[in-house]
């Protein structure tokens, strides 16, 4: 019994290793080792070093002189290779971004393995490993260019083969859904035009999306290392998806320590009042919205207790960005005389009257098809037929406060409510360094959003509006365990989890008994 629940844990490792092998988002870096003939080189001994994090991961090439080194986190490397007979090479300055499949061949120089052929500089290396294609967002670019709504997703609109279809709405993938847009990747996707809901996104690896392929968490804007956007995804393991892959990696801590605080001041004093309110009359809200947090990464380091440095990294951010305004709408109310069964002044939107009939009335015609019903007389509905549950009813409305447009008088009620709204987003991660040959991540965030707002009628039961308090909580969480075997097997165990809980309500309503209105 022991033997089959051991044959079954490494099953379902192994299959949980396939499963996880598709859309690695690390990068990997793989070549072929030759002699100045053109000869391939077996058996020499491939070590890439991460300059930042002062780790090395070591291969060998194999009988046809091809090396593969796997689970490279966004960063700084060098590459060195040793053979015998042969100078040692080395290729500093390596750049490795997100989903990075970079093929480095080195040629190596006959003599003294004491002797070495240093190749330095920003030098550019073809991706020959993958047919994707796409377009990065790189750390420089996401702390530099400003970001209206510190969304990261907004930058996924100045990549190439992304666009907006629509210019009349937001230009954010809006967690909750309300205004957001719908971009098209990679042209026209079947059934849905490329839009965000055909587009796969994925975080540290992981879906971030719901069945309809609506976000899920949105990661602080400094929290996120690099972000990709592929629109070619040639590679077979990536799919769910006939639009495009937005790929985000967030950031690992390095052996040096590094952050930022921030406080970022939106004004009303320095906008213009609205249009609707200057047609309504109506002064500018004065609104004042701070959006702070912070990011933070680096060694598990405390002097003279603990010192993790080149093991254990950290990071963790926060980032709460409120949206206090106020809101300008029109509905239509009962005038006075209504609430009274005075429809004697009523008039339709072409002028003409509008006749009550009394449903008492209501007789078969001659024909014995149709039916006919008698008006109440001067249109007025006598105060005896009013029914109880109505007038309750009636009393929710509030009482018109302006003229109303045409002769129906329509949309003669404004209201100026608040329109509130707060995003904390935070996430953190560990990254440990067990070996040279293993290591182990982990990464959760949340971004809880609650919106305050949508009123028409004001602060009570009967207001329509489904956000007080409306909200959406997105969860992520993802775990790698990445292991080297050989040079020329790896194992890569990845687990994931992503949920979004929303509610919608209005919590005046809350409590509220429909025996008070009469009923029964």
């Amino acid at each position: 019994m022991q033997n089959l629940k051991l044959q079954t844990l490494v099953a379902i490792a192994f299959l949980g290793a396939a499963v996880a092998g598709a859309q690695e988002f690390r990068a990997t870096i793989s070549g072929r080792v030759t002699d100045p003939t053109g000869a391939v080189i077996p058996k020499a001994t491939v070590r890439v070093t991460d300059v930042e994090r002062n780790g090395a991961t070591d291969a060998e090439t194999n009988d046809s002189g091809r090396y593969t080194v796997p689970f490279l986190v966004p960063g700084r490397y060098r590459l060195t290779v040793r053979a015998a007979g042969f100078k040692e090479f080395i290729r500093n300055d390596i750049v490795l971004d997100i989903n990075d499949r970079l093929g480095l061949d080195v040629p190596l120089e006959v003599g003294a393995a004491s002797d070495a052929v240093t190749v330095s500089g920003d030098v550019s290396i073809l991706q020959t490993e993958t047919a994707s294609r796409g377009g990065l967002v790189f750390s420089q670019f996401i702390n530099d260019v400003p970001n209206d709504g510190r969304d990261i997703f907004n930058l996924v609109f100045a990549m190439p083969g992304a666009y907006k279809p629509s210019t009349s709405q937001n230009n954010q993938f809006s967690i909750d859904a309300i205004g957001n847009a719908t971009p098209n990747i990679n042209g026209n996707a079947a059934g849905t035009s490329g839009r965000q809901w055909n587009t796969d996104v994925l975080i540290n690896g992981i879906s971030d999306v719901q069945g309809s392929n609506t976000l899920v968490m949105t990661p602080g804007l400094a929290a996120v290392q690099e972000m990709s956007v592929m629109t070619n995804t040639y590679d077979a393991q990536y799919g769910r998806t006939g639009g495009g892959i937005v790929s985000i990696t967030t950031k690992s801590g390095t052996n040096s320590l590094h952050g930022q605080l921030f406080d970022r001041l939106y004004s009303s004093e320095f906008a213009a009042n609205t249009w609707s309110n200057n047609r309504l009359g109506q002064a500018k809200a004065s609104v004042s919205t701070n959006n702070f947090g912070f990011e933070i990464d680096g060694p598990v380091f405390v002097p003279k207790l603990v010192d993790w440095r080149n093991k254990i990294f950290f990071m963790v951010s926060m980032d709460r960005l409120p949206n206090n305004s106020a809101a300008t709408r029109t509905g239509t109310v009962p005038l006075p005389a209504m609430l009274n069964g005075d429809f004697s002044g009523v008039l339709g939107s072409n002028g003409t009257p509008v006749l009550i009939y009394d449903p008492a009335t209501t007789k078969l015609a001659a024909d014995g098809v149709t039916y006919t019903r008698t008006p109440f007389a001067g249109n007025i509905i006598p105060a005896s037929r009013f029914d109880p549950v109505g007038v309750k009813l009636l009393s929710y409305y509030p009482a018109a406060n302006t003229v109303g447009v045409g002769p129906a008088r329509t949309n003669n009620f404004v209201g100026t409510t608040p329109e509130n709204t707060l995003t904390p987003q935070w996430i953190g991660r560990l990254d440990f360094r067990l070996s040279d040959r293993q290591s182990i991540s982990g990464e959760y965030g949340e971004t809880d959003y609650t919106r305050y707002g949508g009123f028409i009628w004001g602060t009570n039961a009967a207001d329509p509006s489904v956000q007080a308090t409306r909200g959406v909580r997105g969860r992520h969480l993802s775990l790698d365990w990445s292991y080297i075997i050989t040079s020329t097997w790896t194992f890569d165990l990845r687990a994931g989890w992503a949920r979004a809980e929303n509610t919608a309500a209005n919590s005046f309503a809350l409590g509220f008994n429909p025996a008070s209105l009469g009923f029964p």
